[in-house]
């Protein structure tokens, strides 16, 4: 009994993280639907907006995370807070640490590195970080895989596709 206990605890933290990203999901593209101007577009013509598949996502993300809050809700109870100790014994194990620099370096590939430098390099860096996290491959041919794929995905994408990069 104590481990579906344990099961609905960590659901439940995991549908409030779900819902407030969600939140924010909706928010922006309830921005982009509205407030961007599109060229060639008419004031009506808002559900062509590239707002308009994220919302419907949104929508449906709080929807199910809601559900499963109650689910959470009726099984755990509340959200019990594990202790200090506890929560540095998660980060001993390697795998673990893995977890957190590669999601570290997500953020800071989404929000540092695109924006500031070009996708091309961004992407490189991005590529050859993560790789070289988790030992994919020897350090030149992960140097070698990230260039050629983040070379490929930007000509793919930007030049045969025409679809823009950031």
């Amino acid at each position: 009994m104590d481990e579906k206990k344990d099961l609905r605890r960590n659901d439940l933290i995991a549908c409030l993280i779900l819902l407030v990203m969600s939140i924010f999901v909706l928010g922006d593209s309830i921005r982009m639907i509205f407030f961007v101007k599109i060229p060639g577009v008419e004031s009506e013509g808002w559900f062509v907006a590239p707002g308009v598949f994220p919302l419907i996502l949104a929508l449906g993300l709080i929807v199910m995370s809601l559900i499963m809050l109650s689910i959470a809700l009726r099984g755990s109870g509340k959200i019990v807070f594990p202790g200090w100790e506890r929560i540095r014994s998660y980060f001993k194990s390697r795998d673990e640490l893995i977890m957190v620099a590669e999601i570290g370096l997500l953020f800071f590939y989404a929000f540092v590195l695109i924006g500031n430098i070009h996708f091309t390099l961004a992407s490189f860096i991005y590529l050859f970080l993560a790789m070289s996290i988790v030992r994919a491959a020897s350090w030149y041919k992960i140097l070698i895989i990230s260039g050629v794929v983040s070379i490929a995905v930007a000509y793919l994408f930007g030049n045969l596709f025409k679809i823009p990069l950031p």
